[in-house]
Parts: structure tokens; sequence; C-alpha cells
């Protein structure tokens, strides 16, 4: 009966270990699924979802006024092209200068 006795004892602690082990387990599992249920949770109320989308736009066709590819473009022509730009906006403000001009004498005139 001694022996019986002993066999229990020695059972208990392998039960209990084994126990410990397994709430252990299930504890870590249960944080692990907090902590991504969490990321889930902020991910879904940040970001916009849907399974029914499309983009509406609008199409335009584009095509070159001369057949053929562009094999170079000159640093020149992309320096006259910058050039022409800034006459026009120097002739642009000029214009506006005069017609300011214009109306002051115009103005001056009628008195």
């Amino acid at each position: 009966m001694e022996e019986r006795g002993e066999q229990k004892q020695e059972e208990q602690p392998k039960r209990n270990t084994w126990r410990r082990v397994i709430l252990a387990l299930g504890v870590v599992g249960l944080i692990v699924a907090i902590i991504k249920g969490g990321f889930w949770f902020h991910y879904r109320f940040t970001h916009a979802t849907t399974d029914d989308a499309f983009v509406e736009a609008d199409l335009v066709n584009v095509s070159p006024l001369v057949p053929g590819h562009i094999a170079q473009i000159l640093k020149e022509v992309i320096q006259a092209i910058a050039l022409a730009k800034a006459q026009t906006d120097a002739a642009r403000a000029k214009l506006q200068q005069v017609e300011r001009d214009y109306q002051r004498y115009k103005a001056l005139y009628k008195r």
C-alpha cells in the first residue's frame, strides 16, 4: 500500500507541471490574440475597405501630330522653350503696364 501512496505522490507533481505548462501556453496565446485583435481593430477603423470598388474617369485619346518615335530631346530645345516662355511672361507684364497707363491717361484726358 505504501507503494501506491508513493506512486500517487509522484504523479501529482507531474500533473501539476503539465497543468501549469498548458495554463501558461493558454495565457500566452490569449495575450497574443488580444494584441493581434487590437492591431486588426485599429486597422479596420483607420482604413477604408470595400468589396465593390470601381474607378470613374474620363478617357482622353492622345495622339501625335507627326508619326514616329522621339529619339532625342536636345538641351537647346528645352532652353529655347524656357526662354520663349520667359519672354512671353515679360511681354505680358509689359502689356499689362501699358494698359494701366492707357487707362490712367484716358481718365486724365476726360477731366
